[in-house]
């Protein structure tokens, strides 16, 4: 895999408000949206919880084109990893830009999604 170009992050990417939308029931699905006061949501990330099993999976992350390559997608990754006590994986990582970001942000995360037996159950139950 050829090397990353890391980029520093931007005064705008440290500007940008995070919201999060907690899962209705454990084992359900967490959305982090990334807000610029100029644009709107920008990027969001979708991630898999259960406190109860203390697993997590990122299911995706999603920055806009012309937001790509300035640390958004970073920063998401960032703020679900930071201070968790839970054993983190993604889904499988499956084009070449993918696998580059994901080398660059969180080399160490496994690329196969574990999950619960919450983890259905939340998804039956959540509306």
């Amino acid at each position: 895999m050829p090397p990353v170009r890391k980029h520093p992050q931007s005064h705008a990417v440290a500007r940008a408000r995070l919201v999060r939308v907690p899962p209705q029931v454990d084992g359900g699905t967490e959305r982090v949206e990334a807000w610029v006061e100029s644009h709107g949501v920008i990027g969001d990330m979708d991630l898999t919880l259960c406190h109860v099993c203390g697993i997590g999976v990122i299911e995706h992350v999603r920055v806009d084109l012309p937001h790509r390559r300035h640390g958004y997608g970073r920063r998401l990754i960032d703020t679900a990893l930071a201070g968790s006590d839970l054993a983190w994986t993604t889904t499988s990582v499956t084009d070449e830009p993918a696998a580059q970001f994901w080398a660059a942000v969180a080399p160490d995360l496994r690329h196969t999604p574990r999950r619960c037996r919450h983890m259905p159950q939340a998804w039956d139950a959540q509306p």
